[in-house]
């Protein structure tokens, strides 16, 4: 992959990389250009005998001129909807005309017998579901990028590159398209301004970050409906439209909102914390302040709180430090002190989920002399802090007046 330093000092890449929007506000100030426009790239590619030994098959574009973007619905009323309702590809795909271009670049006879000696099978495509679709030979890749883009320059003199993780899109730029970056004036990585949005925490995927922002998993995941065999890799000109649709998203508010709260979550849950987790890593999460939280007649967990990220999530407003999975039927939740700690089981023990499930909340016993000693310690602490403070502003006090020797005797 090309490196950065590479990217700075090459003179076909250097121009366009140095003209890196990576702030919210940044993305909205471009967008203000009445002559801007979006065009997302994604590239899907194998690895034949390494990462480094790979061969890229399929390139997706997708268009979206900012004049057509959706702006973000009115406030939702106070009370909720009956049901759910879920933003959809298709519609983003429709509403805003977007556009959007597959190319499946066909293997030389050598790189075939390659892969199939090596692999065993040629790489499966999943059918795309947006815009047109192009069979052709990887020599002919940059000229059909440029017409593609060349159609929508005749009508844009802004034109911003837009991806999600770009490390192997700059290289194949800049190795087999490098005619196309003059075409750009700047570029985006929707990471930047998710993490832009909400620094806490690792920004997630692209396909959780779409469910952040209200997409539905079996929309984004669209070859699990049986449309495709389910070995087959992602679409890239789809995922070029996934990419429009999350960078649109998170222009809106509501989104940007939605995005603290799960990286705040995260970090709580440790977002790796699962069922599957090691213990020993659960074992040193645990603080001194921890609470069990089981359903009343000890069966499995039920499915709003099964996992660490449900937990912090339904009680965000309690302030946890830490939650996780314990066992089976036993997730825990971490304070700060004792105090967050018995307020928290005294709201929350033998309190209903919707769901109808009575919950059991209790101090995590093999914690609570550990929490006494512990809370005891930081009140020595304190104390100890206290005294020793006063003793050196008494010092202080001390040396001060030891320097006025003489300024109040009288004279003999």
């Amino acid at each position: 992959m090309a490196t950065y330093k590479e990217l700075q000092s090459n003179p076909s890449s250097r121009t366009l990389f140095g003209n890196r929007i990576s702030t919210l506000q940044g993305l909205q100030d471009a967008l203000k250009d009445s002559s801007s426009a979006l065009i997302s790239l994604d590239t899907e590619h194998f690895a034949v005998t390494s990462e480094r030994d790979r061969i890229l098959h399929q390139v997706g574009l997708a268009h979206i001129d900012t004049g057509m973007l959706s702006r973000p619905d009115e406030p939702p009323s106070p009370e909720p909807p009956l049901r759910p309702s879920w933003p959809s590809l298709l519609d983003f795909y429709a509403k805003n005309q977007v556009q959007a271009l597959t190319l499946n670049i066909e293997l030389s006879t050598q790189d075939q017998h390659r892969v199939i000696s090596r692999r065993g099978k040629a790489p499966l495509r999943r059918p795309h579901r947006f815009g047109q679709e192009q069979r052709l030979d990887i020599h002919d890749v940059e000229d059909s990028i440029i017409s593609f883009i060349d159609k929508i320059s005749a009508t844009h003199t802004t034109l911003i590159l837009v991806w999600f993780e770009m490390a192997a899109e700059w290289t194949y730029l800049s190795q087999i398209f490098p005619k196309a970056m003059p075409y750009f004036s700047l570029w985006v990585d929707v990471r930047d301004i998710a993490k832009d949005i909400a620094s806490a925490g690792v920004i997630p995927g692209l396909v959780s970050l779409l469910q952040v922002c209200g997409y539905h998993w079996k929309d984004i995941k669209s070859r699990n409906r049986g449309k495709s065999n389910p070995g087959a890799a992602d679409n890239a000109a789809d995922d070029a439209v996934s990419i429009l649709a999350a960078a649109c998203a998170l222009l809106d508010p509501r989104v940007q909102e939605k995005l603290r709260v799960r990286q705040n979550c995260s970090q709580i849950a440790r977002i790796h914390t699962t069922k599957k987790g090691s213990q020993g890593s659960v074992q040193r999460r645990l603080l001194a302040f921890t609470a069990t939280i089981q359903s009343s007649d000890a069966s499995t967990l039920p499915l709003p709180i099964d996992s660490g990220m449900k937990l912090a999530r339904r009680f965000l407003n309690s302030s946890p430090k830490s939650t996780g999975i314990l066992t089976a039927q036993t997730v825990y939740i971490s304070f700060e002190n004792t105090c967050q700690l018995e307020h928290f089981i005294e709201r929350v023990d033998e309190t209903k989920l919707p769901e109808g499930v009575m919950l059991s909340v209790q101090p995590l016993r093999n914690h609570a002399q550990k929490s006494a000693m512990v809370e005891a310690e930081r009140l020595g602490k304190q104390e100890l802090r206290k005294e020793k403070k006063e003793k050196e502003m008494l010092e202080t006090c001390e040396d001060s007046l030891g320097g006025l020797d003489g300024l109040f005797s009288f004279p003999a």
